[in-house]
């Protein structure tokens, strides 16, 4: 379905058969491949439950190589700390477009992706589509 209004057209919907990933932070870095090739991410949920401060980066990328470290990722969130649970939740109502797919890191620096957190210390879901 395309709707138009004046000279502007969208295409993109999101589909009601999404995708779901889960992960429960490992002792690293937690560099995870989620999609490879054009997805949208449409749901985010994250929850931390240390007493720092940890990172969500999130990759247009769908290689996990040294080279990403070089990459400038997406999106960038610190989630916030607290030992009861603290954290966000964003359901990305148009959907964000990744071209070529979504890799995600939870890390301890907001501008280093080798740095690693606690196995158990974050739980992230998410939903996309490709």
């Amino acid at each position: 379905m395309s709707i138009t209004i004046g000279v502007v057209k969208s295409t993109k919907e999101k589909s009601i058969f999404s995708k779901a990933f889960s992960l429960v932070s490992g002792a690293s870095n937690n560099l995870t491949l989620v999609s490879s090739g054009a997805s949208i991410l449409n749901d985010l949920v994250v929850i931390n439950l240390s007493a720092t401060v940890r990172y969500l980066h999130i990759f247009d990328a769908n290689v996990i190589s040294p080279a990403l470290e070089a990459t400038t990722p997406k999106f960038i969130f610190p989630i916030p700390s607290s030992v009861d649970g603290a954290g966000f939740t964003i359901p990305f109502s148009k959907g964000i477009e990744f071209s070529t797919g979504i890799i995600i890191c939870l890390v301890s620096s907001v501008s280093d992706i080798k740095t690693t957190i606690g196995a158990g210390e974050v739980i992230l879901n998410l939903t996309y589509e490709n």
